[in-house]
């Protein structure tokens, strides 16, 4: 550096393994040192213009004073090689406010700036007047180095640090997420266990290997409806009845596989449907997938009701329907209207809705008699198949009670309070009456054609004080007196009042006509031998 002016100056660089920077001369750094620098470099011979960097070293000639400098080393460029002269790199420094030819040239815009600083003068040194500090002659040597710019080695060490930390984060979560898989499947298979029959209970059924169906045979189509444990999807079962290439059934799953909630649900509903049997109102069970059940992989498979659940088909009907109630008596009459149903082949009638409810009943009858209590029996939870048949269905919140006497509780917060009598809903204590009440329910759902319990009532803490008072909803428009009479026996306030489904099966059969009980009773028997084993 040149003392005063404009601080730069031209040096030479020899080829070789060091890189020598001379400063000759006694001389001073001034305050107006500092700045901006550019640099520039080519090749003697050739005239071939080349920009590189320095190295940036601090040098400390004693304690007491410190001055920033560059001092730059250079490899040969590969043009030089064949030179046969000494000298064949030069390079200028040249500061931003300076006048110098080389800035103005060609290549200026790829020049790059670097700062020089003047950092400190100590104690026991002094400036002059002129604000400038003595710099002795300075003979630095540093290694010549076959490598690029500093920022590039940065810029690659920096990369390869995210690239480890990304792959050290993904082996954590695999490693995290496997170890939940296991718990979770440890969890699952637990509850099988807890959930799985005895081998009596598998005698009893006539249960066989072939309810274990090969999921890859399943083809998934459309789904049918969600609930709180799971989802219903519509498939079609390869191979499933010998007589049909391909069968159209619904299939019950959990929503997310490792849900251990939804998973022990289904498990229990498995549970129930394996100390079952079969009855002609109850939906079909027809297999299960549960070889990869450790993996969440558990699934259910049904007959298919075409027809949907009964709530939606009365919604669907209600500008189809015929009337057969005496506007006098308030009863049902089975000639009334004959010809209106006769002339609209689709439509639903009074006789219909009695013959949803025996069919109902007749279906809880059967359950109570093998000790099961539905605990959610809604008409949402009763389907629609062909012929007319309904089928009681979702049996997620029954319970087995052949253990347990004739009732259970429950600490479950999902649960359908609309449906459930008042010592269900005061106590959480669940008995046969119970789904006595939910009875009464689901006749009062059927006779107003699919209208939700208790329109206009909140549902909040002050629903049970109601019914505790007294509080009992009022006749559906379209329902007979007799019906309705039934319905305020099923909520009776003390349980030990309420009919059971043999009494009420039995008074509905007979407000049908003889033929049509007995051609549901003759179906089912049909049915029950026809799915024997």
């Amino acid at each position: 550096l040149d003392k005063g002016g404009c601080p730069w100056k031209k040096c030479a660089s020899q080829s070789g393994n060091k890189t020598v920077v001379n400063y000759n001369g006694r001389g001073y750094i001034h305050l107006s040192t500092e700045g901006n620098y550019r640099l520039a470099s080519w090749d003697l011979y050739n005239d071939d213009r080349l920009v590189k960097d320095p190295d940036l070293v601090a040098y400390n000639r004693t304690v007491a004073w410190q001055t920033a400098f560059w001092f730059w080393n250079t490899y040969v460029h590969s043009k030089a090689n064949t030179n046969k002269f000494g000298l064949t790199i030069a390079m200028i420094w040249g500061k931003d406010n300076c006048e110098n030819p080389v800035m103005k040239a060609n290549f200026v815009q790829l020049f790059k700036v670097y700062k020089c600083v003047l950092k400190h003068l100590a104690p026991n040194e002094t400036a002059n007047e002129e604000g400038c500090y003595p710099l002795d002659e300075i003979h630095k040597s540093v290694a010549e180095k076959q490598s690029g710019p500093i920022f590039i080695y940065i810029g690659i060490a920096v990369g390869l640090l995210i690239f480890i930390i990304l792959i050290m984060l993904i082996v954590i979560w695999k490693l995290k997420r496997s170890k939940k898989e296991i718990q979770n499947s440890q969890f699952i298979l637990d509850q099988f266990r807890a959930n799985s029959v005895t081998e009596k209970d598998l005698e009893d059924l006539g249960y066989r290997p072939c309810f274990e169906f090969p999921i890859e045979r399943l083809i998934f189509e459309e789904e049918l409806g969600v609930g709180f444990f799971g989802c219903v999807v519509k498939a079609k079962a390869i191979g499933l009845k010998r007589n049909e290439a391909f069968t159209t059934v619904a299939v019950k799953r959990v929503k997310e596989a490792f849900d251990n909630t939804q998973t022990t649900a289904l498990l229990a509903e498995l549970k129930i449907f394996l100390s079952l049997g079969r009855h002609i109102n109850i939906v079909n069970f027809l297999g299960a997938v549960t070889k990869n059940c450790i993996k969440g992989e558990l699934m259910l498979i049904f007959e298919y009701c075409e027809y949907g659940n009964l709530k939606d088909f009365l919604i669907s009907s209600r500008y189809i329907f015929v009337n057969q109630m005496d506007e006098e008596t308030q009863e049902y009459d089975a000639k009334m209207n004959k010809r209106a149903f006769q002339l609209t082949e689709k439509a639903v009638k009074t006789q219909d809705l009695i013959c949803y409810s025996f069919q109902i009943a007749q279906g809880m009858q059967y359950l109570h008699s093998r000790k099961i209590l539905h605990r959610d029996l809604a008409l949402r939870n009763v389907l629609l198949s062909e012929g007319n048949v309904v089928k009681l269905c979702d049996f997620g919140l029954a319970k087995n009670v052949y253990n347990y006497g004739d009732y259970c509780t429950t600490n479950n917060k999902q649960l359908p309070i609309k449906w459930m009598s008042i010592e269900a809903i005061k106590d959480k204590i669940f008995t046969m009456k119970n789904d006595v009440w939910a009875f009464g329910i689901v006749l009062w759902e059927i006779f107003s054609l699919g209208a939700d319990p208790y329109p206009g009532l909140p549902i909040d803490e002050n629903f049970l004080n109601k019914l505790v008072g007294g509080y009992r909803m009022e006749r559906p428009d379209k329902c007979p007196l007799t019906i309705y009479n039934y319905m305020l026996l099923c909520w009776q306030q003390k349980a030990e009042n309420r009919p059971d489904f043999n009494v009420l099966s039995e008074n509905l059969r007979v407000i049908l006509d003889k033929s049509t009980s007995n051609y549901y009773l003759q179906l089912n028997d049909s049915y029950v031998t026809l799915f024997k084993i």
